[in-house]
């Protein structure tokens, strides 16, 4: 996780500057954008918000009770760290298949 979180973080930039910038670039900003590429914008923003809340609650717990040898701790922190992982999962296949059919809505 110590070398996983960090490039999720870059990705994650990397997304939001590409994505905003196209926005403006193609659209000339948020006026009239298409309803996909708004829904695409909801899902991604409440993913960044899953990420962020993984990085400072489940996995700072999980990390202390490692490092105290806690184990059942670790693993109660593990499984929500799953659940987060797997919400986002879906939320971003959700958002590929609006991306990928949006423009024939």
């Amino acid at each position: 996780f110590a070398r996983l979180i960090p490039w999720v973080g870059v990705a994650i930039i990397a997304i939001l500057v590409g994505g905003y910038g196209l926005i403006f670039a193609v659209y000339g900003g948020f006026k009239g954008l298409p309803l996909y590429i708004n829904i695409m914008q909801g899902t991604g923003l409440l993913m960044v918000l899953l990420y962020l809340h993984f990085i400072a609650a489940p996995y700072r717990r999980f990390k202390a009770a490692v490092d105290t040898s806690v184990w059942p701790e670790a693993a109660r922190n593990l499984n929500q760290m799953r659940i987060i992982v797997g919400i986002n999962v879906v939320l971003g296949v959700f958002t590929l298949i609006v991306g990928a059919t949006g423009k024939y809505w």
